[in-house]
């Protein structure tokens, strides 16, 4: 026994699936200069923090260790949220663009 099926436009509906996301006229310029405000306030910042985490590690070489053990442990964050940051705008852009 075979069962046929027919796709969402041959029985005339229209599903997610088959509709063209559309950007409203005039407001792809702003959310690409959005997208890439965002992308390097966050780059800076990760930059920033990967500063902090250095200035905690060589604050940890004079005596206090709990400041370079934090620092150490805060540098893997660190580094996955910038690299997060970077990835996120252009597969944002492929989604919705």
């Amino acid at each position: 026994m075979r069962f046929r099926t027919r796709s969402a436009r041959s029985c005339g509906r229209t599903t997610w699936w088959t509709t063209r996301r559309r950007v409203p006229p005039g407001l792809q310029p702003k959310i690409d200069l959005l997208l890439g405000w965002g992308k390097w306030a966050c780059l800076i910042l990760g930059v920033a923090g990967i500063l902090i985490c250095a200035g905690k590690m060589a604050l940890g070489q004079s005596g206090r260790s709990h400041y370079a053990a934090e620092g150490a442990s805060e540098l893997p964050k660190v580094l996955l949220g910038v690299s997060l940051a970077t990835v996120a705008v252009p597969i944002i852009t492929a989604i919705f663009g």
